[in-house]
């Protein structure tokens, strides 16, 4: 068990993560100055509430890319071909991490993937939820607890959403 009740997930961190990222969003308003936000400094899901009063930040760092190198193996074994001749380009929520690595699945949570192979788009070709998201829990599931995701895959696509804003 992770501590938190049965159910509830993330959502005992939520006073805390949204109280910092609140009030940076505010004080950016107040003071007019137009410029993006990376967050790493709470929870994506806080995004969605600032959203619907217009404070969302840019982007967060990137959780869901945690998958990347999962996807570009799972395709190069279907296409019998290396791994690093597949491109992925993923856009979607961190909270799609816990069911995909769990169960398999995305729970049908909004999400956007491109697969290409030499340039070539070849997303078609795949059903996503049952040839890629089903295959995770099976094949390429991290060697670390749940809860312990592999950082590093994080951290590189914090740094290639710090780069596209720059």
């Amino acid at each position: 068990s992770d501590g938190y009740p049965v159910g509830t997930g993330l959502r005992p961190w939520a006073p805390n993560h949204m109280t910092f990222l609140y009030n940076l969003m505010i004080a950016i308003n107040d003071a007019k100055i137009k410029t993006h936000v990376v967050n790493g400094a709470s929870c994506d899901y806080c995004h969605e509430g600032l959203d619907k009063i217009g404070l969302a930040p840019t982007v967060g760092l990137g959780d869901f890319a945690f998958f990347e190198p999962m996807v570009k193996r799972i395709v190069g074994d279907k296409l019998n071909i290396p791994a690093n001749n597949v491109d992925v380009t993923m856009v979607g929520h961190h909270v799609m991490c816990i069911p995909i690595q769990e169960r398999g699945t995305s729970q049908g949570i909004p999400h956007w993937i491109n697969i290409r192979v030499m340039g070539n788009d070849i997303t078609h070709q795949f059903d996503i939820e049952k040839d890629i998201w089903a295959e995770i829990p099976k094949k390429v599931a991290p060697p670390e607890p749940l809860h312990g995701f592999n950082q590093e895959y994080v951290a590189s696509s914090a740094v290639k959403n710090v780069l596209a804003i720059l």
